[in-house]
């Protein structure tokens, strides 16, 4: 009984384990620390436990229950990072650096067939993805509109291969109809952009049928 008693006096003694750090710019020279990056720490059947970095990039997780977590951090702009992290009871883990690399861009203009530059058009940004087998499919990524200009930003996308349209007067939400994509799906754009890349593009008006 007393040994019991003694072993419960020095788990109740240990401090809970905690995990701090900094998130920095992968790309910067000068290692500059990322403000408000968001972390989040994963452990399975409990809800995450989440946090963001000062301007110092820095940042601090306490009251953690010993276990595998999944830590999570992103940031505007950036290419989010995930990765297992192991706890132990009453564990301090002081030190880890997160870097995070520069999410890709695709920018861009376009015009009508009078050359003029067209305004307020959907631009809409399809990611190739690979099943298990090799099989190929495309699937929403990400979305736009046009400036005044013509002109467009796809912005924080992930690296990959693209494909991109820009329809005329096309129905809000047609393209997430699978049978509507397949029949334009050779109309588009494709592109491929690697990390911290922007890649620059002149897209044509795609009629509809």
């Amino acid at each position: 009984m007393i040994a019991l008693l003694m072993i419960l006096l020095v788990q109740a003694a240990r401090p809970p384990a905690s995990i701090s750090g900094t998130v920095i710019d992968a790309d910067s020279v000068y290692r500059l620390p990322l403000n408000d990056a968001r972390i989040e720490m994963n452990l399975p059947d409990r809800a995450p436990l989440v946090t963001r970095t000062g301007v110092d990039g820095q940042f601090s997780v306490s009251d953690l229950a010993p276990g595998s977590y999944r830590l999570t951090v992103t940031a505007n702009g950036f290419i989010r990072e995930s990765l297992p992290v192991n706890v132990a009871a009453g564990q301090q883990r002081k030190g880890v650096v997160l870097a995070l690399k520069v999410a890709p861009a695709i920018t861009g203009r376009i015009k009508d067939e009078y050359n003029v530059p067209a305004a307020h058009l959907i631009v809409e940004a399809m990611k190739v993805i690979y099943g298990p087998r090799g099989d190929r499919s495309v699937a929403a990524f990400a979305s736009t509109l046009t400036d005044d200009r013509g002109e467009f930003n796809l912005a924080f996308l992930d690296p990959g291969d693209y494909t991109l349209f820009a329809w005329q007067n096309v129905e809000p939400n047609a393209y997430l109809d699978p049978s509507f994509l397949q029949r334009y799906e050779s109309t588009g754009t494709r592109m491929t952009i690697a990390v911290g890349s922007e890649g620059t593009v002149s897209l044509p008006l795609i009629p509809l049928d």
